[in-house]
């Protein structure tokens, strides 16, 4: 195990990721590839790769490397953790400072985190867009309905007409404001209310494992009426990841300021 737990190997795997997130980016602006890229968002990662990555061997490749190198980023940390900082606890026999135990949480938060992304990909479900106007809803899932109870808006319904070339997207802060704009979701489950939120386009609904988000804001061609256009995410990883997410800020914030000015206590040769 000890010659894969070298931080070399990690910062190399790091910036390969990296690297592939920009190539992702530039992909996504190609037009043959971009429709693809948007498929992926009403669905899991899986299922779509199952379906459609045969015909896109272009992004299957990418998705390929990316997980591979999350794979190999795993390794890495499982075996830095276990040669340097399980193997040093267990020849002292007695507790280590608290330095060392804030680095050990933080491998083993980066392992969970890597997990809980793999979870993320491929567990739960992402329902079918759906449209809705003021008072409508929609049932999904299991016993699930989400009601659009009011929208509060303030943009011209003309700009929002599906009769013109332009998209929603590229309406500009001004002629659209995020904050100004926004929709009053109710979420039931069996008749039962679970949450009643203010929702707009980049704050979804959220509650627990469901997220309601507005991909869109839109008006058909010769009505004045103003709708919205929904992707349902239920993931029961979510939150826990959210929650890793934090924990791994702390630990790090704790670390820093433990060892802030001075020498850390193992050498790059021995641990991440």
């Amino acid at each position: 195990m000890q010659r894969f737990s070298h931080l070399s190997q990690a910062v190399w795997i790091i910036l390969s990721l990296c690297l592939l997130l920009v190539v992702g980016i530039l992909m996504v602006q190609v037009p043959s590839l971009e429709t693809s890229f948007k498929s992926m968002n009403h669905t899991l990662l899986l299922p779509w790769l199952l379906q459609n990555g045969g015909d896109k061997p272009a992004i299957s490749t990418w998705i390929a490397l990316l997980v591979a190198a999350g794979g190999l980023l795993f390794v890495n940390t499982v075996c830095c953790t276990w040669c340097t900082f399980i193997t040093r606890l267990r020849r002292r026999g007695t507790g280590l400072p608290m330095s060392q135990l804030l680095i050990i949480a933080i491998h083993v938060l980066l392992l969970l985190m890597l997990v809980g992304h793999v979870l993320n990909f491929t567990w739960g479900e992402k329902y079918t867009p759906f449209e809705l106007f003021a008072g409508e809803e929609h049932p999904f899932g299991n016993g699930y309905t989400l009601k659009a109870e009011k929208l509060d808006l303030t943009v011209d319904p003309e700009l929002l007409s599906n009769s013109t070339d332009r998209r929603f997207q590229s309406l500009s802060p001004q002629e659209f404001n995020v904050h100004d704009n926004t929709a009053t979701l109710a979420l039931y489950r069996n008749g039962r209310l679970l949450a009643r939120q203010n929702a707009r386009y980049l704050g979804p609904l959220d509650s627990g494992p469901i997220k309601g988000i507005i991909q869109e804001f839109f008006s058909p061609p010769g009505d004045r009426r103003v709708g919205i256009r929904l992707l349902v995410i239920e993931n029961p990883a979510a939150e826990p990841l959210f929650l890793i997410y934090i924990l791994m800020i702390v630990c790090t914030l704790g670390y820093a300021l433990l060892t802030w000015k001075k020498i850390p206590a193992y050498t790059s040769g021995e641990a991440e």
